[in-house]
């Protein structure tokens, strides 16, 4: 099984927008103060540098009250299971 990040479709990006669309956030820098990240970690996200962990979404989970599933659906993240 191939890392997440090789996924075409998997997009911390739109994430991180859609995030910010709901939250009337108006940058990486508001959205990393909001949800308690630095600002380097969103751009590693960004970038694909990194992966979404389960911390992450975890805390964006407990602050905005969005199930899980739909913050890995709002990344295009469709896979079945996890390790």
């Amino acid at each position: 099984m191939k890392p997440i990040k090789d996924y075409p479709a998997y997009s911390p990006s739109d994430l991180i927008d859609e995030l910010k669309t709901l939250f009337n956030l108006k940058n990486d820098l508001s959205f990393s103060k909001k949800f308690g990240f630095s600002p380097c970690a969103i751009s590693k996200l960004r970038h694909k540098k990194t992966v979404v962990t389960a911390h992450f979404l975890l805390r964006i989970h407990d602050i905005s009250e969005i199930p899980i599933f739909e913050l890995k659906k709002m990344m295009k993240d469709n896979r079945k299971f996890f390790r």
